[in-house]
């Protein structure tokens, strides 16, 4: 996952949608956005339900939490995971398993409960900004046949 994030944090970068020089205020507050949101989702990817696993010799307990500074513990298993996908071909963005509310508030499609650290994270500029270069918030990814989301995925 750390080569995945480097590679995406590396596209938010050289991202013309992430230049506030090139976007102005259409889009202002997308890369901050993006950076926020990667590292909830590294966050995501770092804290699995770690209850009973074993890593390298050692099992962990519940009572070894602290350490890792988690604050939330849910099962990962059974937990939504958005993800936004800087695509291959260095221009398109793919949001992928959240809503967002116009207040600019994450939310799990299926629940409908705000996501961790989701409350306010996006703009109401920017969100009109992404749906007006027609970001669609209410896709379904869940819907998509195996050839969509490859398509998607791989653009």
């Amino acid at each position: 996952f750390v080569k995945f994030l480097e590679i995406q944090l590396d596209s938010c970068e050289k991202s013309v949608y992430c230049n506030e020089s090139f976007i102005e205020d259409v889009m202002s507050g997308l890369k901050s956005f993006v950076v926020k949101f990667m590292i909830n989702m590294s966050r995501d990817f770092a804290t699995p339900s770690l209850t009973g696993e074993v890593t390298g010799e050692r099992t962990i307990r519940e009572g070894d939490l602290g350490e890792y500074q988690i604050t939330q513990r849910r099962k990962w298993e059974h937990s939504t995971h958005p993800y936004i996908f800087f695509n291959n071909d260095t221009v398109t963005i793919t949001f992928v398993g959240f809503k967002v509310t116009r207040r600019g508030d994450l939310i799990d499609p299926k629940s409908k409960l705000v996501l961790a650290d989701g409350r306010g994270i996006m703009s109401r500029e920017l969100y009109k900004g992404l749906v007006a270069n027609k970001v669609n918030f209410d896709e379904d990814y869940n819907k998509w046949s195996k050839d969509i989301m490859i398509s998607k995925l791989g653009t």
